[in-house]
């Protein structure tokens, strides 16, 4: 799902409720990771008002949530998770968002059984651009970071699977088509145009995609 445009236009949304206005630039850093930007900073520094954070986070949070509930999965996810099984390969899933939202989504979209190790912020002590979570799904999936491969839409997730050592395709989300996602080996537009037994014979070193 793309839910990272969701997450952006329900802060956009905030922001322009109380007159400011939220940069995508500024929202960019903490794509594929936290941290690295507040939101809650932000608009206090635009406004020159003191917000409860948490209140404002449960807004946009309920407004998310909305948005959310209406959006189906992504072009290609069934299918290449289809042909995973095919394949005989292993599927792990390493997010920087909390386990409660991860599975929570999974379980909506009744896809949370196709997936043998499932990592999230709250099992690592670092974040994507760090390695931490695509090692800890190779170590829970048995297998070498060598051996797999990491599907990204975001130079920060980019990054962290590099760092691991895995290949790594890009495959953008729709506010993530225009960063710089060079770091990766291969891009695709859509899971939707992507094969996993194409991806294996383009891999370097020994071995095929876990």
């Amino acid at each position: 799902m793309d839910t990272e445009k969701t997450a952006f236009e329900s802060w956009q949304d905030v922001f322009r409720s109380h007159g400011a206005r939220l940069d995508f630039s500024d929202w960019a850093r903490d794509i594929g990771t936290a941290g690295q930007f507040d939101p809650i900073a932000d608009l206090e520094r635009q406004t020159g008002r003191k917000f409860d954070a948490t209140e404002t986070r449960a807004k946009a949070r309920q407004l998310e949530d909305q948005k959310n509930a209406l959006m189906e999965l992504l072009p290609g996810v069934v299918e290449r998770l289809d042909e995973a099984v095919a394949l005989g390969l292993r599927v792990g899933l390493a997010s920087s968002a909390s386990e409660r939202w991860v599975l929570g989504h999974l379980a909506a979209r009744g896809i949370a059984g196709r997936f043998h190790a499932v990592k999230t912020r709250n099992q690592v002590p670092r974040l994507k651009p760090a390695p931490d979570l695509f090692l800890a799904v190779a170590g829970a999936l048995g297998v070498a970071a060598s051996e797999c491969v990491a599907l990204e839409d975001s130079p920060n997730g980019i990054a962290s699977a590099r760092a691991a050592g895995m290949f790594c395709v890009a495959v953008p989300n729709e506010i993530t088509r225009t960063l710089d996602l060079s770091g990766a080996d291969m891009q695709v537009p859509s899971l939707a145009r992507l094969s996993l037994a194409e991806v294996a014979r383009r891999m370097d070193g020994k071995g095929g995609p876990a």
